[in-house]
Formats: structure tokens, sequence, C-alpha cells
């Protein structure tokens, strides 16, 4: 995908920013074609397992609306129905158990690409069912969906299988295609009609795929756990670009070269927010409960804080004074950063896109070869108050990088600074102390950079304590322990079970051989998603 392309949305947003979800009902699929599975089946499960425990465990709005999880081997298999992420971690956790034991050496060998079109079109069908059956029970949320195909082949020719063999296919309920080819670790050679850079997304696209072509694409993710954790956070971000989140105003210019009335008219740059991490304090309470506040369902959030949420307002930073890059005293800086780029915004036109990535652009390099930071005044009007009373102000730093981004940071205000009183640090420290101290210091192993990822807290191991210790599993684990001298011990776990309606399997897509939807609600005497054997293994884990 090229720098300047809006992505897969331009044909439209699903809906006002202010009530959009997060993220769009996803479907996973996975190549369970041998060698394909064998290769990646050991990561690709610790990273699932690992981002379900840090996604049921985030406080506030559910940041995944829907997931499922299907299998292409010689048939399609469905690991997980669609079903909503947050306070489902049992479910999750099961089906990274079933996942963990499909066969990895069985099965025909071989490229896999029409199993992969059969596994794509089973799930718009299984997605189409699940929207008839919510639309009758009047809780319809979203009528596309964005598909996910993991594989370990090469993802250029899945791309050009996955064309040629969904060109005849109704793809009106899908919103984007992502074909993630998963490497070896290092960058693979390109085939001899190929031309591949890991580093970029590919947006791919033909005349004779006009369908397909907008909203298919490709990435490359190396066959490890971080990596592959990483992409599976990607779906906690807001991905809309239904409007942009923030526009960056500059001075007027005053330059003649900058053209026609410019040195009337402020510059403006029109900026997508993403998060930089997760904030600690979405984790700090129950999974299920209120937690702390964070403004993602206030009203009126604070107005000393940007948010990348989807209920955010459109933010106005007003630059007012350029600062020298070691004139900021990091004691003073507060609260997340934040990541700002151009904005990919579907509903600006190509020629006004392509001129704010180039004003963008400017600004970046300009404020590097200066050695500047920017300081810029944010105002906010409580409701209720009179015109004649001052709004609200709040300070940010805006910092350049040598990537195409800029980093926003909140700057403490005259109100909120406490008395620092320190003296100044002598020129020569005692000699005694400075031999011990120095000793010391050469013990320690010097890195360039700080790489968080070297930065292990054993956080998903203790989210998945906590999402497992319900009360309900603690009777279970009660009733385990007194039965424990009384009978055997129990056989070994049966695979968790799909609960959908098997989709019969079909050339094409089309409104005449889908299914209807369930004719109504389930049974009290219909079986649980879990056998007692089931529960008291998930115990275990």
């Amino acid at each position: 995908m090229s720098s300047m392309d809006p992505g897969p949305f331009h044909h439209g947003g699903p809906g006002p920013s202010s009530t959009r979800p997060w993220q769009l009902p996803r479907l996973l699929i996975l190549d369970g074609t041998f060698p394909s599975w064998a290769d990646v089946h050991s990561n690709v499960c610790e990273a699932l397992l690992n981002f379900f425990s840090l996604a049921c465990s985030l406080a506030g709005p559910s940041r995944i609306q829907l997931l499922g999880i299907n299998v292409a081997r010689d048939q399609v298999e469905c690991i997980l129905p669609f079903a909503e992420v947050k306070g489902n971690f049992p479910r999750l956790q099961a089906s990274v158990t079933e996942l963990r034991s499909l066969p990895r050496e069985e099965g025909r060998a071989g490229p896999g690409g029409e199993r992969l079109r059969s596994a794509v079109q089973d799930g718009l069908r299984q997605f189409e069912q699940y929207n008839r059956h919510r639309l009758v029970c009047g809780s319809l949320n979203s009528s596309t969906l964005e598909i996910t195909v993991l594989t370990r082949q090469p993802g250029k020719r899945i791309v050009d299988e996955l064309e040629r063999g969904l060109r005849d296919v109704n793809v009106d309920n899908l919103r984007r295609l992502q074909v993630i080819e998963i490497s070896k670790g290092e960058a693979r050679e390109p085939d001899e009609d190929e031309e591949w850079s890991p580093l970029l997304t590919e947006q791919t696209g033909s005349p004779e795929s006009l369908t397909l072509g907008s909203i298919i694409d490709l990435q490359m993710v190396d066959n490890e756990v971080v990596s592959l954790e990483m992409f599976f956070k990607s779906w906690l971000q807001d991905q809309g670009v239904d409007r942009e989140h923030l526009h960056l105003i500059l001075p007027a210019a005053s330059a003649p070269s900058a053209g026609p009335g410019a040195a009337n008219n402020p510059v403006r740059l029109k900026c997508d927010i993403q998060e930089r991490m997760l904030s600690p304090s979405l984790l700090s309470g129950p999974a299920n409960g209120p937690g702390r506040k964070t403004g993602l369902g206030e009203k009126f959030p604070a107005p000393y804080e940007i948010a990348a949420h989807p209920g955010a307002p459109l933010y106005q930073l007003h630059v007012i004074r350029a600062l020298r890059y070691r004139g900021v005293c990091e004691s003073v800086l507060y609260g997340l950063p934040h990541i700002l780029r151009p904005t990919g915004c579907w509903q600006l036109d190509w020629d006004e896109l392509e001129e704010n990535q180039h004003r963008f652009h400017a600004l970046c390099h300009t404020l590097l070869k200066r050695g500047w930071l920017l300081l810029a005044e944010s105002q906010f009007r409580f409701p209720g108050s009179g015109l004649r009373d001052p709004s609200l102000g709040s300070f940010y730093v805006i910092l350049p990088s040598n990537s195409f981004t800029l980093l926003v940071k909140a700057v403490a205000s005259r109100e909120l600074l406490l008395p620092c009183p320190f003296p100044a640090l002598p020129d020569d420290p005692e000699a005694t102390a400075l031999s011990h101290v120095e000793s010391a210091l050469d013990a320690l192993l010097v890195e360039p950079t700080y790489n968080p990822r070297q930065a292990v807290t054993h956080l998903y191991l203790h989210l998945r304590r906590k999402l497992t210790k319900t009360p309900r599993s603690r009777s279970l684990a009660q009733r385990r322990e007194r039965q424990s001298s009384e009978q055997a011990p129990p056989a070994q776990p049966k695979r968790a079970r799909a609960t959908v309606i098997p989709l019969l399997k079909t050339s094409a897509v089309s409104s005449s051989s889908l299914p209807g939807p369930p004719a109504g609600p389930k049974s009290s005497s219909e079986p649980p998603l879990f056998s007692k054997e089931d529960e008291e293994f998930l115990l275990g884990m």
C-alpha cells in the first residue's frame, strides 16, 4: 500500500465516529495445511493466548466487537464461532487449546490456495447467517466483516489465488481481506516475478479485479511470538478513518514563496492519533467491572487528555512557541504519549491528502534540522459557560522523530507545579564515593537503546490466572478436590464443541443458497458449551 493510499475504507465508513465501535467484526482464518501449520502453530497459539488475556482484561468499552476463528485444512473447521471477546476468556482459552491439539503432520501437502478460498467463502456465509440471527433478535451492530488469513505460504501467490477464486463471489459484506504471510524470521528472497519489501504493506489490485483489488492487502510478520503478538494487538487500536482526529495549527506563513493568500491563513495539518501504549490504569480493575475512569465513556473528557478512541472529539492544537530540543525538563511531562501521523481520512480528496502529507513531511524535516520542539495549546470550554468566561487551556509538546510521525505529550502548567527546591549538583564528588560508584557502573552492560520487547513483566501470566480464578471456577475446583479421593482421575478432555449451525459447502456465495436464521432461542435442554471434564481441564491450565 502506498503512503498516499487511504486503504480499503475508501468506499465509506460504518457511521459517525462517536458511535462506531473500535473494530469491525473479524474472522481469523489459519492455514492448517501441512507443512504450514507445523511450522507456526506453537508461536501462533502462544501469541493468541497472550493477546486474549490482555484483551479480556482491559477496562472500558470492548475494543473488539466479534471474533471468529476458522482453520483451513482438508475441510474448513470452525474453532470459534463469532463471539464477543470481553468477558469470554474461558471460551477463547478453550479455542487455543483446540488449536494446539490439531494434527500438525496430517492432510495433503501443497499450496492450499483453494482451501483458503473456501475458508473465506464459508466465513462470509457464517457471518451472513450470524447477521440474520442478530437481525431477528434486534441487536445487529455491523453488516461488514474483516477477514485475516494467516499463512506460511508465499503471500503474493495466495493473494493472486484469492483474487481469482473470489472474483464471482458476492463480497458486499467484506470490508477488508488481509493476507498475513508468516516468514521464517528473516527476509525471504522474492519470487522471480515479485518485488517485495517486508517493511511495506502492499495494496494489491488489477484492472481485471476491480471488486477485490481495493479491499485485499498483504503484510509480512516474523514467525516469533512477539511479532505475532504485536500484530494481534493492532486489533486493539482505533482503525477508523471516517474523519481526521486532530488539527495541528501553525501560524500563517510569511514567506512569499508560500503562495498567494498564505500570509493570512494559518497552516493546518490534519492528523490521526494512534496510541503508543496501553494505559496501565485499564488493567487495574476487574475485567468486567467499572475500573478506573479513562475518559473513554465520558461525554466530556478532561481537557488535558488526548485519547485515541472512536468517541474522541476533533482536537485542535494551536502551536504558540518553538523550543530548543533540550529546553524541556522531562519532569514536567506527564500522561501517556500519542503518535501523530498524516490523516488517511477517506472523506478528503486525493489532492488534499497529498498536500497534507507533503506539509507533514516538511514539518518533521524542519524540526529535526533545527533541533526544535513545538509548544501547542488546546482550549476547552465547559458546557454552560458564558462567552466572557475564559476557556480552560492545556499545553502539549510536539516532538519530531526519524519516522514519518510526531509525538505529542502533555506538559505541566503553572497551576499543576509543586515546589522543587533542590540545590544544584556540585561539580566534584568525593573521591572514594566516585571510585565505588564508577566501579559498580562499569559492571553494567551498556545498551545503545531501550528495547521494550526485552522488558518482560510476566503480565500475561498474571492476567491469565486472574481471569480463570472466577467464583465459578473456584467452586468447581473445590468440588474437584472433594471428588479426587473418591473416584479415578477424569478422562482426557474432549475438544471444545462449536455451537454454530454447520455450513454446507458451495462453490459460490449466493443469497438463494444461504441458510435462514435459527428457528428460535436455544432450548433449555441444550448441552452446555463445555462438558464437566472440559471445565475441570480449564481450571488446571
